[in-house]
């Protein structure tokens, strides 16, 4: 693809299709790396939770509408720890460790299981509250 082409692809790509990209690049790249080790001889792991973290925060990200960079860093500000607490409920339910997690965000575990404790009790809100609304809609 030439230049100009390239350019105009990435100007019509969608900031979720670009994070995915990128980890697709990432994923492609890591594999050439691995692939390298292990004919070194080197112990790798072969299921390194890079592709799961990388998506599941990106869609985390688009969703809540805030850059992965940005989600991924210190940052205290509520949009963005609301987005980082929901991605590390998310990954958990996919069946990463808090230390996994923590790996991913360069974060304790023990700042991992609070965040995913208050994405819960916020998930549980919002559920209470579309129940209520649906009673009241029922009983109008």
């Amino acid at each position: 693809m030439t230049g100009s082409k390239e350019n105009a692809r990435r100007q019509v790509e969608s900031w979720e299709e670009m994070e995915l990209r990128h980890a697709a690049e990432r994923r492609e790249k890591l594999a050439e790396l691995i692939g390298t080790m292990t004919s070194e001889g080197l112990q790798v792991l072969a299921d390194l939770p890079i592709e799961a973290t990388d998506i599941i925060a990106a869609r985390v990200a688009a969703k809540h509408g805030v850059k992965l960079a940005v989600m991924r860093g210190p940052s205290r500000i509520k949009a963005l720890v609301v987005a980082r607490q929901e991605a590390f409920l998310v990954m958990s339910r996919a069946g990463l460790s808090s230390l996994e997690i923590g790996d991913y965000f360069d974060r304790d575990p023990s700042t991992i299981q609070h965040g995913i404790a208050e994405a819960r009790a916020r998930a549980e809100k919002a559920k209470m509250r579309v129940q209520v609304a649906i009673r009241l809609a029922g009983a109008a």
